[in-house]
């Protein structure tokens, strides 16, 4: 039995704390659920051995709030698939790092610029066998 594949300071629901058990090989547990946190109890367990608590329970009812909402980021500039694709254009021979950050400092988000740039050197790659392939001919 490995218990150190055992989060001490719990888990967020049941199922992840059986799951827990079963991977470090404890063939006797109990999931316990104590201040809002699932524990996997093992046969030799001992009450001594339980993190305390970091903050005393409450008596009043929890407030309801809501989760942070995390902000998407978009691009700050117009049509930014078509900039990545002027950039890149405009540096020939610039290494990937430099295309996306000249990208980024014309407003236009690191994704959208690593995935316009990934398209764009695939459709260099093709236009580059097309004109050897027609180069041989």
């Amino acid at each position: 039995m490995d218990t150190t594949k055992i989060k001490a300071d719990g888990y967020t629901n049941a199922s992840n704390a059986k799951r827990a058990a079963k991977a470090a090989n404890c063939a006797e547990f109990t999931v316990v659920k104590e201040n809002e946190r699932y524990f996997v109890r093992t046969a030799g367990f001992v009450k001594s051995q339980q993190k305390a608590p970091e903050a005393p329970a409450k008596a009043a009812a929890p407030a309801v709030t809501e989760a942070p909402v995390r902000e998407r980021k978009h691009s700050t500039t117009p049509k930014p698939t078509k900039k990545v694709w002027d950039v890149a254009d405009s540096m020939p021979g610039a290494t990937r790092q430099e295309v996306l950050h000249a990208c980024k400092r014309r407003g236009i988000t690191y994704n959208t610029a690593s995935t316009q740039y990934y398209h764009w050197c695939q459709l260099q790659a093709e236009m580059q066998a097309a004109k050897e392939a027609k180069k041989s001919k």
